[in-house]
């Protein structure tokens, strides 16, 4: 019987053991994680110190890959002109009307503070177009929701080589068709998918819609974010011409995509020449 009761002793010791363990480590891992969290946070506000990532396939023209450093200059002195007349986002929180975790999400890739260029009421909120300056070796601006995702969960980015005013009201402008057809089919903005634009993308361009597709510029990490609670992905704009769509309502993103690689489109130039004529017959194989 002692010998008994002795091995029940020695099973309840190891098991309790084995529990304290797993609570240490649990414990250990809350901690980790919240420091973590923490840290990206508050590296987020100091976007001077952050390091560089190493973005992919970034399609910029050679003058401007050459020049980013003179760009980025002239962009922050052109940046500070209108500061005075732009909101910025560092407003005190209390103030805040878009979501403070997209805000700090892209100021953690962009290394840089937004300006609040447009702000639109969709039926849960209100939503932002926010825009960026070129710095560092990034040499090209992006504008980018804050908010849409509260209607699919998802947030669309556009890049430009130039600051261009009108680029939020394009971007406003998708952001309210998207949220409509999230309202009446439930479904969110896709890779594949295209907005036609009410104007071409800026005077005088050939392309008058924006063509969804993955973000290509910046590292694989940044098209997912998670709070813990909910999930928002991040999708990438191309500006493309009426014979452009109309090729990928024939043929398919895949083709379009692949015929963009073989002319070797550049996506942040909307003065370019169309990958396809109006009226071409041009199959998949061409």
């Amino acid at each position: 019987m002692m010998k008994r009761n002795g091995r029940t002793t020695w099973r309840f010791l190891i098991l309790t053991a084995a529990h304290i363990v797993i609570m240490i480590l649990f414990a250990i891992a809350m901690i980790y994680y919240t420091i973590k969290w923490q840290k990206r946070r508050n590296d987020a506000s100091a976007p001077g110190e952050h390091t560089h990532i190493q973005h992919k396939d970034i399609d910029v023209p050679e003058a401007h890959q050459k020049e980013g450093e003179q760009r980025s200059e002239g962009a922050v002195r052109e940046w500070a002109e209108h500061e005075e007349k732009a909101t910025v986002v560092t407003q005190p929180e209390q103030e805040r009307s878009i979501p403070e975790e997209i805000v700090t999400h892209y100021m953690s890739y962009f290394h840089t503070e937004a300006q609040i260029a447009v702000e639109e009421e969709l039926k849960e909120g209100k939503f932002a177009v926010l825009q960026f300056p070129p710095v560092g070796n990034r040499a090209f601006w992006v504008s980018a929701t804050c908010g849409l995702s509260m209607s699919g969960g998802v947030e669309l980015i556009l890049y430009s080589a130039e600051r261009e005013s009108g680029l939020a009201v394009h971007l406003a402008d998708v952001a309210t068709q998207a949220s409509s057809q999230f309202a009446q089919t439930g479904r969110s903005p896709q890779s594949g998918l295209a907005f036609a634009l009410q104007s071409p993308i800026v005077p005088d361009s050939a392309l008058t819609y924006l063509y969804v597709s993955h973000p290509l510029f910046e590292d694989e990490s940044f098209s997912h974010f998670t709070d813990g609670q909910k999930v928002v992905r991040f999708l990438m704009l191309h500006a493309i011409s009426p014979s452009e769509h109309e090729f990928l309502q024939s043929h398919g993103p895949d083709a379009l995509e692949t015929l963009f690689v073989h002319r070797e489109v550049n996506s942040i130039d909307f003065f370019r020449a169309p990958a396809i004529e109006a009226d071409s017959n041009m199959s998949e194989k061409d």
